[in-house]
């Protein structure tokens, strides 16, 4: 009877703990872990722009053209253009040549000129010879010749001349010298005129003067 007593209690005791227990909430023994997520990522609604990268490099500037200086020369002196005078020697040859008008004919005049130191140191001596060119001719005596060389002038005279055909002649006027100064420098210029009076018809063309009008340069 004991046996079943003791049983009695110990089953209502159980029934007891077990009602205790099912009114208490249920304990949960398993662990409970929390997710750690990354920050969100904040994004801008504005397009990101790229900026230049920043450098330190200096602009490039052009730079002025590199000029050389010309090759230094040695200054021109007096003595590479000095003009050495020749010894003044009676006699020397300085120069000649010839001159020739032009009548618009056949009829012309014709000066050779040949030029010498002078007697005296600065003078020279010009010598003329004047030729009359021509092919036939009929033509009186001419008084009124004129020949001018530099500040000197003479008269000079022609004689008659009758010469028929068709042959080219070259007529002697006379020979004439002048001493004339020499000027300064390496050379000597002197005016130099010849005049004959025709004052006549020549093939077919009428012709009051043949003329020379220009210049002799010579060396000092």
């Amino acid at each position: 009877m004991k046996k079943y007593a003791l049983l009695a209690v110990v089953l209502l005791l159980t029934i007891s703990l077990f009602s205790c227990n099912r009114d208490k909430p249920p304990v949960i023994t398993d662990p409970v872990t929390t997710n750690i997520l990354p920050d969100p990522v904040v994004t801008d609604d504005t397009p990101a722009t790229t900026e230049p990268p920043v450098t330190t490099e200096v602009p490039a500037t052009s730079e002025a053209p590199v000029t050389t200086d010309p090759p230094v020369t040695a200054p021109v002196t007096d003595d590479t253009t000095a003009v050495v005078p020749h010894p003044h020697t009676p006699g020397r040859a300085l120069g000649s040549g010839y001159l020739l008008s032009d009548s618009g004919t056949k009829l012309n005049l014709l000066l050779n000129w040949a030029v010498v130191d002078g007697p005296e140191e600065g003078t020279a001596v010009v010598t003329v010879k004047i030729f009359l060119e021509c092919y036939s001719i009929f033509v009186g005596e001419r008084y009124d010749g004129e020949l001018t060389l530099g500040d000197s002038s003479i008269n000079y005279s022609t004689p008659q001349l009758e010469i028929p055909g068709s042959g080219f002649n070259e007529i002697d006027f006379g020979t004439y010298t002048f001493t004339v100064n020499k000027t300064s420098g390496a050379s000597t210029t002197v005016p130099v005129s010849v005049v004959w009076h025709f004052r006549g018809v020549y093939a077919g063309l009428s012709v009051e003067y043949v003329t020379i009008d220009s210049t002799i340069t010579f060396d000092n």
